[in-house]
């Protein structure tokens, strides 16, 4: 299990961590952890060099989040910041995030509609820095 300040440490060490972020993770750490945990076991395998498998598990999680979203179990603002949790403790969600964020910056516009509203909410918190934030 991840600590905030392990995740904090590891965002500043891989240059993610902005003002906005932190204060996000000091607001709902514990709740977009627990989502982390549970979006992790409901993520398929990536495979073995497999771009569509990567894609399809990072847009698995997305879909997960926002069935909670729907729920009214989760806001939009956990559900980025357990995208970014998920990116430190997990390598090979990390892979699947990476994929996503370098498709989507070369996939035509307007074609994110499509996209789950987490993806879409993680996508334009991307283009925004440059770096994977929260929506703010």
């Amino acid at each position: 299990m991840m600590s905030k300040e392990v995740f904090i440490s590891w965002l500043n060490n891989h240059e993610s961590l902005t003002a906005d972020l932190e204060f996000d993770i000091h607001d709902c750490f514990e709740a977009a952890l627990d989502a982390a945990t549970q979006g992790l076991a409901h993520m398929p395998d990536i495979g073995f060099m497999s771009h569509s498998k990567r894609l399809e598990s990072f847009y698995s999680v997305c879909r997960f989040f926002d069935g909670l979203i729907a729920r009214g179990t989760l806001e939009i603002t956990e559900a980025l910041v357990a995208l970014n949790i998920l990116r430190a403790m997990d390598r090979n969600f990390r892979k699947a995030a990476d994929e996503f964020t370098h498709q989507a910056m070369s996939a035509p516009l307007g074609q994110s509609e499509a996209l789950p509203v987490t993806a879409r909410e993680y996508l334009n918190a991307s283009v925004d820095s440059f770096t994977p934030l929260v929506a703010g």
